[in-house]
């Protein structure tokens, strides 16, 4: 906290006049009533970052406490100069519980600003970090941004920094990243008013003190062996769960344990969580899981004895252990803040309870976003379809139509040639001095112009042709894209 509050008391941005307002108000103890919502929760955050004041939440209650540098601030308009804040900061050090040596093989304990002892790169900070130009950039764009990464690694430093603008609060108060992903590689990011439900307080999540009358999908968990904690923690995950599916169940949402499914070649299909909330027609899954604790190996003499003897024998470096620590994950897609919340040093999962089913209304609301918007797309893909076929259908009369005035075309010039050649024949036919020959020509000539005068297109009805059937395979020839419904 203190490293951090000196980098932004180095920065010297200064607090806008609402800002100012919550810091007084944290400075005369949070006295209740003073706001008729949970907005300057977030300008709270905000000072937070800026390193003048510290807040908390534990058992659900919210909590606030003025730093040094924020009475520093209210008394002088200004942050602390950089040598005080240094000086803080060397105190915040030295108070600092120090983290164990690692053991031999064991990667180095990250420090306090996320970077290992001992590999802590010597660079400039620049001004502006990642997610304040990503935030630029959507606001240059007129607030909605289409990115498409090039690389696996640019496309999950992508997703690093909406989660970071999210989980930290880095957009104004009132205002929501929202995040479309068109395709695997596409991302869409709206900058959008933030929906009042979204700035209420969480919910409270009682965990219950022993499993009494647990949630029917509680009880078939606890029956099953899908469950993959054991020893003492297995009460407490499922008293965790129960939890969850109480205050679930209070808010009309479906809480259902994943039963076994016959996959292909009648393998056992099992989901990966253990239970499955059901909001607003979405399903949410929460899996469970056990953490181990480390320790290191002790070779016992029988592995000493085989390595001696055989070359590839090798021991291992570390024993592990389930421990009584507990990981929640929400595995998936919709991820609004985080995936997973785990029992800490100063934290347990108790105290994240509201966080988790936070995350859960939030992957809901994402996932009912993105139902309308895949619904609105497939409405747009079928008008634009039906006009493409609505066009090819105008191209398919109209070419029908040219075809018909040709042909009529080509038997009238035919019928033309026929009635001189006939004409000439009849010519002929009069110099025939046999009798018995010119009977013959004469019957050959009759029926030559009766057949005539049927090709004869003037001879017959004009009028408009009938229009084709637009058939799949009529309109192929003239549709602009072959695709969509067809």
């Amino acid at each position: 906290m203190a490293s951090s509050g000196t980098k932004k008391v180095m920065s010297g941005r200064p607090v806008t006049p609402r800002q100012l307002d919550v810091l007084r108000w944290v400075a005369d103890g949070c006295p209740p009533g003073a706001w008729s919502d949970d907005t300057h929760k977030h300008s709270a955050r905000a000072l937070q970052a800026r390193g003048l004041v510290a807040v908390s939440r534990r058992q659900g209650i919210w909590h606030a406490v003025l730093c040094p540098a924020g009475q520093h601030y209210l008394d002088h308009g200004c942050y602390p100069s950089a040598p005080t804040a240094a000086a803080a900061s060397r105190r915040a050090a030295l108070e600092r519980p120090q983290p164990r040596p690692a053991l031999p093989g064991e990667p180095a304990a990250p420090t306090a600003d996320g970077v290992s002892a001992g590999l802590q790169p010597n660079r400039q900070l620049s001004d502006t970090s990642p997610t304040e130009s990503l935030i630029s950039q959507i606001r240059a764009a007129g607030d909605s941004l289409m990115i498409e990464p090039a690389t696996d690694s640019e496309r999950a430093s992508l997703d690093t920094q909406i989660r970071a603008i999210r989980r930290f609060g880095k957009l104004p108060l009132g205002l929501q990243l929202l995040v479309e992903r068109p395709s695997w590689s596409k991302r869409v990011l709206t900058i959008a008013p933030l929906p009042g439900w979204m700035t209420a307080e969480p919910v409270l999540v009682p965990v219950p003190a022993r499993l009494r009358n647990p949630h029917p999908a509680v009880a078939a968990l606890r029956d099953s062996d899908r469950f993959p904690v054991t020893g003492p923690p297995r009460n407490r995950a499922l008293r965790l769960l129960q939890a969850l599916a109480a205050v679930a169940a209070g808010r009309g949402y479906a809480v259902s344990f994943p039963h076994a499914r016959l996959g292909q070649h009648d393998y056992q299909d099992r989901d990966p969580c253990q239970l499955r909330f059901t909001l607003y027609g979405h399903d949410i899954g929460v899996r469970v899981v056990q953490l181990s604790d480390r320790s290191e190996h002790v070779p016992t003499a029988k592995e000493l004895a085989d390595q001696q003897r055989y070359s590839w024998t090798r021991i291992p470096k570390y024993d592990y252990a389930p421990s009584a620590r507990l990981k929640f994950e929400l595995p998936g897609r919709h991820e609004y803040q985080q995936s997973s919340w785990a029992d800490g040093a100063r934290s347990c999962i108790e105290d994240k309870l509201p966080e988790i089913f936070r995350e859960l209304e939030f992957r809901a609301d994402a996932a009912e976003r993105q139902r309308l918007g895949d619904e609105e797309r497939r409405r747009q893909e079928e008008l634009e379809q039906q006009r493409r076929i609505a066009r090819a259908t105008v191209k398919l009369i109209q070419a029908h139509r040219a075809d018909v005035l040709k042909a009529q075309l080509t038997a009238w010039q035919y019928t033309r040639q026929l009635d001189d050649y006939l004409t000439a024949m009849d010519t002929r036919i009069t110099q025939i001095e046999d009798q018995k020959t010119a009977v013959a020509a004469r019957e050959w000539l009759a029926w030559a112009r009766a057949y005539t005068a049927g090709l004869d297109p003037l001879n017959g009805m004009l009028a408009m042709p009938e229009d084709p059937e637009p058939t799949q395979s009529a309109l192929a020839p003239f549709l602009e894209h072959r695709r969509g419904l067809w």
